[in-house]
């Protein structure tokens, strides 16, 4: 992937959030004047116990964020449009860096109505640079069962971070594709000689209006 930084965001929602999130994506397109800030917008289907939003937005560096937000603080037309910010009730926010092996967000169709499932993996200190190259190797044989959509990891927020989202049409094809990774003889899971101390997991379905989708 080409060099940048990720915003990442989380929004925990009451229950109508969502839909107003998705009429403001729908509605805010043409006021969206910087098409590489064009959010990726995932949502949990309610498989969870808190309903969260995730939106991620590409930019070359920080500074260029730093600008887009002042600018788009400035859009009265934007503003107008209904956010939902009434139904919020936590939000957290995080600069990550792409793996050096992921695809650029966008660069590949994979078709509509799938799941996505984003696991997050912490480590302790200093140990990323290990899971990087020992995941550079193994990817090529993964993704014979399920693409890889987004890999990266934390920089500013929650540190020591490693997320990778993978694509499936169902959950069923999720199970499927797991079991045969481990179960295929190649390199899977990496062996990188170091463990997460925590982990977490969203299955998560695009937005009506998510480039994903």
């Amino acid at each position: 992937m080409d060099s940048g930084v990720l915003g990442s965001r989380v929004v925990r929602e009451a229950q109508l959030l969502l839909k107003a999130i998705e009429k403001e994506g729908l509605q805010g397109g043409e006021h969206d004047k910087s098409p590489v800030v064009r959010p990726r917008h995932i949502h949990d289907p309610g498989i969870q116990q808190e309903r969260q939003v995730i939106h991620v937005y590409p930019y070359d560096d920080l500074a260029q964020r730093t600008a887009v937000r002042e600018a788009l603080a400035k859009d009265t037309a934007r503003a107008q449009i209904p956010g939902g910010g009434e139904f919020i009730v936590a939000q957290e926010a995080e600069i990550m860096i792409p793996a050096p092996f992921m695809r650029p967000l966008g660069s590949r169709d994979y078709g509509s109505g799938n799941v996505y499932e984003m696991r997050i993996y912490t480590y302790e200190p200093g140990q990323i640079p290990k899971v990087l190259e020992a995941w550079a190797t193994a990817i090529p044989d993964r993704e014979k069962f399920s693409p890889l959509a987004a890999c990266w990891y934390s920089e500013l927020g929650g540190l020591n971070k490693f997320v990778h989202t993978w694509v499936y049409k169902d959950l069923n094809e999720r199970a499927c594709g797991r079991e045969e990774a481990r179960t295929s003889g190649g390199a899977w899971p990496p062996q990188a000689g170091v463990r997460p101390i925590r982990q977490e997991n969203k299955l998560l379905v695009p937005a009506a209006f998510s480039p994903v989708r």
